[in-house]
């Protein structure tokens, strides 16, 4: 049964520790009953698939940086995402990707070497392809997932953002309340899903510690400062949750002034 590849006990994985595939050693039953790695076509079938199956992992993980992004700018969208649809889409990448993940620590967990290092070329390739630009530790939370990508993503940002005044045409301050930002790439995702807003000026304080935040939005629509805020808040609050963070409007600061 073992076609000379392997000694014809099959097991699911190396009992002692990481081996090569040789006579001596028993055949691979891969991930599934009836997926006998029994022969040299059907080994390295399995590591072309484990390569593959690492590079798909790392694409999942950039998939879910990409919708979350997507739901908060709005960017070729053609309707209104709706809550129920940001959290089944949300969870739906996020149950494909912890099942991914699982899939391709069974595969190390044969103790197969050829087999790991497949996952680990595979795994490298995807992060090469699709996260290259994105700061460590995005694959952990949807917290450092939901940016643009940049390098510098990762990196400290000031509490206070440097707002241009329009004189002919100032902004109006409001202010809200931000829930579930535990890192400096949470502050960058919330900042940059409320700025890619039409009508913000641009966030002018992002507090990590507190989670105060200070929109300053356009006057340009028509009606008053308190009717414009009002408008705008929603849309901020929905920026804000479409990246999976907690948002309240607390009120309105007044207009910007030149100085």
């Amino acid at each position: 049964k073992g076609e000379g590849f392997c000694s014809g006990v099959l097991t699911d994985m190396h009992m002692l520790g990481f081996a090569v595939a040789s006579e001596e050693n028993p055949c691979l039953i891969f991930l599934f009953p009836g997926w006998e790695l029994t022969g040299p076509v059907r080994f390295w079938l399995a590591v072309v698939g484990s390569i593959a199956l690492g590079v798909f992992a790392e694409w999942l993980v950039a998939a879910r940086r990409w919708e979350a992004a997507w739901q908060s700018t709005g960017v070729g969208r053609p309707f209104r995402v709706q809550w129920w649809y940001r959290q089944l889409s949300s969870s739906a990448l996020y149950a494909v990707t912890r099942c991914m993940g699982y899939i391709v620590m069974l595969i190390t967990m044969t103790y197969s070497a050829e087999l790991f290092v497949a996952v680990i070329v595979g795994l490298t390739l995807g992060h090469a392809f699709f996260n290259s630009a994105s700061s460590p530790g995005e694959d952990l939370s949807l917290c450092c997932q939901a940016g643009s990508g940049s390098r510098r993503q990762g990196r400290a940002a000031p509490d206070m953002g440097r707002v241009l005044i329009d004189e002919a045409n100032p902004g109006h301050r409001v202010r809200f309340e931000v829930s579930g930002m535990t890192c400096e790439s949470c502050r960058g995702t919330v900042r940059r899903a409320v700025e890619t807003l039409s009508g913000v000026q641009g966030v002018e304080e992002l507090s990590l510690a507190t989670g105060d935040m200070i929109v300053v939005l356009s006057m340009s629509e028509d009606g008053g400062p308190d009717t414009i805020a009002a408008s705008q808040a929603a849309r901020v609050v929905s920026a804000v949750e479409a990246v999976g963070f907690g948002a309240k409007f607390l009120g309105s600061l007044g207009t910007t002034a030149a100085g």
